[in-house]
């Protein structure tokens, strides 16, 4: 997407307004430079849906008919190597469907933008199979008979043998103390999708 000067200045107004402690951080300016662009309506987001579903980017203005599907919104360093999709069995769903991976890409500072990129997330019949690998994959990781170590070492083996833009993250951890609720936490098992910036272009 070609940002004007203007552009840049909006979203670097919008980034110095928004505090990293607020719901979204600093990605939550640039969905909100996206909803000011195309004239989005304001709606309720829900938690596993969309940054901006069909139903309301087809509302908005200046749309192109290419882009008139679900958005998924991502704002990152341009130094950064790994951009994480979010929980897996949730955006296996959403890839089956198709959607935009939106990503915009900062200098240093989130104020200072360089670049929004628009990716079509489509299922070939290759990623199609990925998808059923993946949920064998995060079935395991979630069977609490399986250690976690073991877990991390399939995720790991698989990643390395998998030939796709795309790798699994085990962000699973053992049983710990949180200084913020000050209690002890249970073991928790949950797998993401990432793509490597890297790979940005075989999509």
């Amino acid at each position: 997407m070609k940002l004007t000067n203007a552009d840049k200045n909006k979203i670097s107004q919008l980034a110095r307004n928004i505090s990293t402690h607020s719901k979204g951080g600093h990605g939550k300016c640039l969905e909100d430079f996206l909803a000011k662009k195309f004239s989005f309506p304001k709606y309720e987001q829900y938690k596993e849906g969309m940054d901006f579903p069909k139903e309301i980017v087809e509302q908005g203005k200046n749309v192109p008919s290419e882009w008139v599907m679900d958005w998924e919104v991502k704002f990152y360093n341009i130094k950064t190597n790994c951009i994480v999709l979010g929980e897996l069995e949730n955006k296996i769903k959403h890839i089956k469907k198709g959607f935009a991976l939106v990503i915009g890409f900062y200098d240093g500072d989130p104020s200072n933008i360089v670049d929004i990129k628009f990716i079509k997330m489509q299922a070939s019949s290759k990623l199609l199979k990925d998808c059923e690998l993946w949920k064998g994959l995060r079935k395991f990781v979630h069977d609490r008979t399986n250690p976690l170590e073991k877990t991390r070492e399939v995720v790991k083996d698989l990643n390395k043998k998998a030939v796709s833009p795309f790798r699994v993250l085990n962000i699973s951890s053992r049983p710990r103390f949180s200084q913020s609720l000050n209690r002890m936490l249970g073991e928790a098992r949950q797998v993401s999708l990432s793509l490597n910036v890297k790979n940005l272009a075989l999509l």
